[in-house]
């Protein structure tokens, strides 16, 4: 089966070949450092048909139950997230916020075109 890995910043593609695994190198093409991209893609690789409202909810589900043991947002770098926007701390003390409509609009649309991309 294969896999692909998130990994500073680049994909890379993994083969399990009956126990041991083999990594193939760094996909041509690199998803984006995007930090809500990052975690629209674990949410859409469990669920790659979901629509943007589930993505979403998704999302402040993880960030809501699990403070530092989150299975989405595994850095914990989101703050917040509400049905409007999300915030999410950047590089140093920097705080971002970002619209559901623009994360709808943007990130979702990317995040799937990387995808197929991939594929």
């Amino acid at each position: 089966m294969i896999q692909h890995a998130w990994h500073f910043g680049f994909w890379f593609e993994f083969s399990d070949y009956g126990g041991h695994i083999e990594c193939r190198g760094r996909v041509a093409k690199p998803m984006p450092i995007h930090p809500i991209a990052q975690i629209t893609y674990r949410v859409l690789k469990l669920n790659p048909q979901a629509r943007a409202d589930r993505v979403w909810n998704t999302i402040r589900q993880d960030v809501r139950g699990n403070e530092f043991n989150r299975q989405f947002d595994v850095d914990a770098l989101v703050e917040s997230i509400t049905q409007d926007s999300v915030t999410w701390f950047g590089r140093g003390d920097n705080e971002n916020t970002m619209s559901y409509d623009s994360f709808r609009k943007n990130v979702l649309v990317d995040v799937r075109r990387k995808i197929r991309e991939l594929e």
